[in-house]
């Protein structure tokens, strides 16, 4: 369970950094290279404390948080330096992303 909380932690801090006014690029596409752990396995330990039945329902609401701006960590080389270009292209980066990681559509 330690290891559990220290993925999470580690996630939660990232998000903190990228989304700090002093530090986000102001792209609703953040880079892959970013997280702490692998996208995969980041997104296992979410959806395994969403389902638990120990997890208070505050805390899933923000690990369902958490999970959904999962999605958008995609390849570095896939975002755009224009955050318009990346509204306007999203889910055309998005697409290119999953073409290159089959996995993480399922």
């Amino acid at each position: 369970m330690e290891e559990i909380e220290k993925i999470i932690r580690d996630y939660g801090r990232t998000l903190e950094l990228l989304n700090h006014p002093k530090t986000s690029s102001g792209n609703m596409f953040m880079p892959i290279s970013a997280l702490p752990y692998p996208k995969m396995l980041i997104r296992k330990v979410l959806q395994t404390m969403i389902a638990s039945p120990s997890v208070d329902e505050e805390w899933k609401e923000k690990l369902k948080v958490g999970l959904v701006l999962l999605e958008d960590f995609v390849d570095d080389d896939l975002i755009p330096d224009d955050p318009i270009e990346a509204g306007a292209n999203y889910q055309g980066i998005k697409k290119q992303h999953l073409d290159r990681h089959p996995e993480e559509s399922e």
